[in-house]
């Protein structure tokens, strides 16, 4: 049995807004694992909080804009 591969990977940032009216920024990247004959097996997707790194760009840009 061949090892699924990855094929066409898509990465994208997005904003999720919690329950609680909060705003998270996201970075995701999405894979199709595939067989041997090319036959869709999973779908894996990995999201990493960004939020952090976006409050400092926004910060960056308004100091630069002053």
């Amino acid at each position: 049995a061949d090892a699924p591969t990855t094929q066409n990977p898509r990465a994208y940032e997005t904003c999720y807004i919690r329950k609680d009216g909060t705003a998270v920024w996201a970075h995701v990247v999405v894979s199709d694992l595939r067989d041997a004959t090319g036959a869709l097996r999973y779908v894996v997707a990995v999201a990493i909080d960004v939020s952090a790194r976006k409050a400092a760009e926004q910060d960056l840009t308004r100091a630069l804009a002053e």
